[in-house]
């Protein structure tokens, strides 16, 4: 028979001394017999469960954390009392607190023969702290949801320039997926000079610079993969992330913005253009018209005298004056000719007409000039009629009247102090629609207003005088009215009349 060595037992003094350690330990202590019965629990046990010791001592561990909590770690127990130390980490819903999150340790103690004489239990509530890191990683998805979704490109970067985030839109608009440029230098995405000045400028912030976009807001230049260019409207903060400085870029994509205004220039120097060429048709037909007749008169007598010329006989002297006179009329009938010419030429023109809405062309005219209108600080409202009808008109030719009655309005206002307000406004008056365009500025002098529509009449300092009489003509074309009322000092109003009756005929006509 093996020789046992020597029994080593604890005194009564270092009995106590123990347990008061064990006591004051925060973590849950206690000890089960083999019949699962407590032989004892800790301070911090029993104030949890908030029981005194005769309370616990001696009963089932069933009795004391419930069925439900009891099913839940059972299967750590039966480990423990197999032999083995278990662990258990996870909600737990005791009886008499409710849920409680623990990691638990479950070590089996042996008695002398070596089977397993109890357990003994080390329990940490761990409740807060998953309830925090559940919470946190809500908003972590919550961040992520929204970084996710986003559809501008936000992209994050440290001290170094390094990105640490790049979001889908951010992958959408470079080119790039996410796992290719995490770690690299954040200048990979900007086209020269910035490619190789973007280091330079965090170090320089780094230093105690003064930055010059954090906090704002600026059009920068950003490059795809395949090496393109786009514009975009750059934002960028700062924050303290992982014990450092960190920087987040807000991106949004401005070439559709850049394309439309590019569209609106073109298409505003088009009705420039136009506005231009009609003024000249206007005046080439004027002058055609006014010159026939003196042209015609010269002609005339010139070819009397010549008839004269040829009644009296011919000798050194008339031979003289007939050519000067066969000169004349030459000229009188080729100058005859390039008028006639021209005034087929401006004559000639077709007008384009068609169904269209008044509604609609407001809209575009208003996008056209949004730059302009909101660069003077003037608000824009639109009142339209939705059911308003279409009508046969020349599109051109309205947004050519629209455009001039809109920036003759902003200009009115320009030099105002306190309101700047434009409104447009469609709709139907009886057996007429209406255009009308009202501003808010100084109005006009009843002195004025009989020669508004006046050709060379202007109250600019600039002017030609052309603009209203051009607007009044196209008008007429359209088989519209152009009128205007004001009262000084509160702002002037210029209407588009068109006659109902005769769109409808000529649209049931087309029809």
């Amino acid at each position: 028979m093996e020789e046992q060595g020597p029994e080593v037992g604890l005194g009564d003094a270092e009995l106590k001394e123990l347990r008061q350690v064990i006591d004051s330990c925060p973590a849950l202590v206690a000890s089960l017999d083999r019949h699962r019965h407590y032989r004892f629990a800790n301070r911090a046990y029993l104030y949890w469960f908030g029981l005194d010791p005769d309370q616990v001592e001696g009963h089932h561990i069933r009795e004391i954390i419930g069925e439900e909590a009891y099913q839940t770690i059972l299967g750590a127990l039966d480990q423990a009392y197999a032999g083995e130390s278990a662990r258990y980490d996870g909600w737990v819903p005791y009886q008499p607190m409710g849920p409680r999150y623990i990691s638990g340790r479950y070590m089996p103690r042996f008695a002398e023969d070596g089977s397993v004489a109890g357990i003994t239990l080390l329990v940490l509530d761990r409740s807060e702290e998953q309830r925090a890191r559940v919470s946190m990683e809500a908003a972590h998805q919550h961040t992520r949801g929204i970084l996710d979704t986003a559809a501008d490109a936000i992209i994050t970067i440290d001290g170094r320039g390094l990105i640490r985030s790049f979001n889908p839109a951010a992958e959408r608009m470079f080119g790039y997926r996410a796992g290719e440029v995490l770690g690299r230098n954040v200048s990979l995405l900007m086209p020269s000079p910035d490619h190789e000045h973007h280091d330079d400028y965090i170090r320089h912030y780094l230093e105690g610079g003064k930055a010059r976009v954090i906090g704002t807001g600026r059009e920068v230049r950003g490059m795809h993969r395949n090496g393109e260019t786009m514009p975009l409207q750059l934002s960028v903060g700062e924050f303290e992330g992982s014990g450092q400085r960190q920087f987040v870029g807000i991106l949004h994509d401005i070439s559709r913005l850049r394309r439309a205004e590019e569209d609106a220039r073109v298409r505003l120097d088009e009705l420039a253009r136009a506005e231009r060429m009609q003024v000249l048709s206007e005046l080439a037909g004027g002058i055609a018209h006014e010159l026939s007749h003196p042209l015609t008169a010269i002609g005339a007598r010139a070819e009397a005298a010549r008839s004269q010329v040829f009644a009296a006989g011919r000798n050194g002297e008339m031979k003289a004056l007939e050519e000067s006179l066969e000169v004349i009329v030459s000229q009188t009938e080729r100058a005859g000719r390039i008028l006639r010419s021209m005034r087929e030429m401006v004559g000639g023109n077709q007008e384009k007409v068609g169904p269209e809405s008044l509604n609609a062309i407001v809209e575009d005219v208003v996008v056209l000039l949004g730059h302009e209108i909101r660069r003077n600080g003037v608000r824009c409202r639109k009142v339209l009629d939705p059911e308003l009808p279409h009508v046969t008109v020349d599109r051109v030719q309205i947004e050519q009247i629209l455009v001039n009655l809109l920036r003759n309005a902003v200009e009115a206002m320009m030099d105002q102090q306190g309101k700047r307000e434009l409104t447009v406004v469609s709709r139907r008056d009886g057996d007429s629609l209406h255009l009308e365009v009202r501003d808010s500025g100084p109005g006009i002098s009843e002195a004025n207003q009989a020669h508004l529509f006046q050709p060379f009449f202007t109250t600019k300092a600039a002017g030609l005088g052309q603009g209203l009489p051009l607007c009044a003509s196209l008008a007429r074309r359209n088989g519209a009215t152009l009128e205007a009322r004001s009262t000084p000092g509160h702002g002037a109003s210029f209407t588009l009349v068109l006659p109902v009756d005769r769109t409808v005929q000529r649209q049931e006509a087309r029809g």
